[in-house]
């Protein structure tokens, strides 16, 4: 780890397309079910199982930092949403 994690991130973003991409279909599953208010870290723990148990990509791995900057990614890209993830002060 180089110490900057959403430089991280963004590493794992940019060669990892797809886990935004669930990202948001899971968040959106969630917003058209009635929620105000969802857990982005449940949302990352999903994709792990549709990596783990859906795909054949056994070695894929998701680091928990990754989770605060999906969420404010989301809610970037989808500002009428937001709130609908509690964030608090990142990290480096």
């Amino acid at each position: 780890m180089t110490g900057n994690l959403k430089e991280e991130w963004w590493e794992f973003h940019k060669a990892n397309p797809h886990v935004y991409n669930l990202f948001c279909d899971y968040a959106n599953k969630a917003i058209a079910s009635g929620r105000k208010h969802y857990s982005a870290r449940t949302i990352i723990e999903l994709i792990r199982w549709h990596n783990d148990i859906e795909t054949t990509e056994s070695d894929f791995k998701i680091n928990d930092h990754v989770v605060p900057y999906y969420a404010r990614l989301f809610m970037h890209y989808h500002p009428e949403h937001k709130g609908f993830f509690e964030l608090r002060q990142l990290r480096n």
